[in-house]
Order: C-alpha cells, then sequence, then structure tokens
C-alpha cells in the first residue's frame, strides 16, 4: 500500500534525518530503524486508515442496495454506485492481502 503513495520516500528520508540518536554507529541504526517503523505504522494508520473498518463499511452498503433491489425497483445511480462500491471492496481487499 505504501508504494501507491508518491511521497513515501521523501517522508522516510526526512523522518530518518530526524532521529537525534547518540550511541555507536550499529546501535544509532537500529534505533532509528525502530523509530522510523513506529512513524510507518502511525502514518500508515493516517493514511489508509483501518482497512477493516473501510471494508465492513463498504460490505454494509452493498448489503443496503442489494436489499433495496430485491424489495423495490433501484434507480441507475444506484446500480452504478453499487458498482463503484464493489469496486473500491476489491481494492481494499487487495490492500488488506498486502498490508
Amino acid at each position: 500500500m505504501w508504494f501507491e503513495d508518491s511521497n513515501i520516500i521523501n517522508l522516510m528520508e526526512e523522518w530518518w534525518q530526524s532521529f537525534d540518536v547518540d550511541g555507536t554507529p550499529s546501535y544509532r541504526w537500529w534505533s532509528k530503524l525502530k523509530a522510523l517503523k513506529a512513524k510507518l505504522q502511525i502514518w500508515n494508520d493516517e493514511v489508509f486508515g483501518s482497512v477493516d473498518t473501510l471494508i465492513k463499511g463498504k460490505i454494509a452498503e452493498i448489503n443496503e442496495i442489494d436489499i433495496r433491489a430485491k424489495t423495490s425497483t433501484i434507480l441507475e445511480e444506484e446500480e452504478t454506485y453499487q458498482f463503484i462500491l464493489k469496486q473500491e471492496l476489491h481494492d481494499l481487499e487487495k490492500k488488506k492481502e498486502i498490508k
């Protein structure tokens, strides 16, 4: 998922340089790597959100339209919206696999 964001390399470089750690070179490197991991986890949640929550929301919306379609005629806009929701759901499921 991260590779979809064109800014991630610049952000990682900026974060890496902002970490001020004293000690041996290997200790500094390891400490910076741990700090970078923490930053990436926070960034991932902020940028991509909770994929599971988004998936549940898309499924609920799709089910709502399905129920309305079974009980009455739905508008063409709703069919189009449902198609878009299914595409978004598919994309989210792929993101979940990557994550």
